[in-house]
């Protein structure tokens, strides 16, 4: 199967229904922070089911427990991408503006894998295959009549087999979770303004530093700051800028999908203490000593609902 037909078997999602599925699989979590006991591939379940997988079409299982384990998955890597986005405002700030964009992005692709698990979408290698899993699928193609009426949300598991995927087509599959999102937490301009980005474009400054000669400013042999660089001061401005033209867009990018995943699991926080403490530990870290850029009434005026 191509990857433009896998892509379009991501499914529509309703975040007003999902954020309240969730609340039935809410991870047991004794302490805020805690990373998880192993990583997704060494589910007990999931290789069988990566096997039943086919290259065309898809497969569908029940794998208990695995949602708690992705709902875990998704805070710990929003912590990650919330300390790395830390790492990169303080690059930012104190002359060391290339780098910072190169720290940035890795921050946007630790949100981003959290949007997706939040979402409920994992991407994930096992066996040597790439696969999409799925925890709340749209009821399978073909369902009619009482069968389709009676599906509910969470009944099963989705898994898509995949070409290899690189960071690009991430990207791609991301703008199409977000693209078939109904009721998200975010207003419709964030979508269309990511949905814009060409998947390519993503990791563009990250890519100049890494794999050209480029050094994209005069902090090579000093520190220097950029008049205006990264000042996240309206919203006019942050909107502008989440733009792969700005040069300060990894920053902006990966600040506004911290945000965007701190929101998503504020709505799931509401009603769950264990997640509220992530949510409050997440707050914590996001102070003025480790985040100077953040501004969190910006974002929120720029991206909120």
């Amino acid at each position: 199967m191509s990857f433009e037909s896998c892509v379009k078997r991501v499914s529509q999602r309703d975040w007003a229904l999902v954020k309240n599925a969730w609340l039935s699989y809410i991870p047991p979590l004794d302490d805020a922070g805690q990373p998880p006991d192993f990583d997704l591939r060494q589910f007990v379940g999931l290789e069988q089911a990566v096997r039943e997988t086919p290259e065309t079409g898809e497969y569908r299982t029940g794998l208990p427990g695995f949602r708690e384990c992705v709902l875990h998955e998704a805070v710990f890597a929003l912590h990650k991408a919330s300390h790395v986005l830390g790492l990169a405002e303080h690059q930012a700030t104190s002359g060391c503006p290339t780098w910072s964009l190169s720290t940035a992005y890795q921050s946007a692709f630790f949100a981003k894998e959290a949007v997706f698990r939040l979402l409920g979408i994992v991407l994930i290698e096992v066996s040597n295959r790439q696969v999409l899993v799925d925890v709340w699928p749209e009821p399978p193609r073909g369902l009619k009549g009482k069968a389709l009426r009676e599906y509910k949300l969470g009944e099963e598991i989705q898994l898509v087999q995949f070409p290899r995927l690189e960071h690009r087509h991430r990207w791609a599959i991301f703008k199409r979770a977000l693209r078939v999102l109904e009721n998200p937490p975010c207003n419709s301009e964030l979508v269309r303004l990511l949905d814009e980005i060409d998947e390519k474009e993503f990791a563009r400054q990250r890519n100049a530093i890494h794999y050209t000669a480029a050094w994209l400013f005069d902090d090579l042999f000093a520190f220097y700051l950029p008049n205006g660089f990264f000042r996240l001061s309206d919203s006019v401005g942050v909107i502008r800028r989440l733009n792969e033209e700005a040069e300060d867009f990894s920053l902006v990018l990966a600040t506004t999908l911290v945000w965007l995943g701190k929101k998503l699991m504020g709505d799931i926080a509401q009603w769950s203490p264990i997640i509220e403490n992530e949510l409050q530990l997440l707050g914590e870290t996001l102070c003025m000593a480790r985040h100077p850029g953040w501004n969190e009434s910006v974002l929120a005026y720029s991206w909120g609902a």
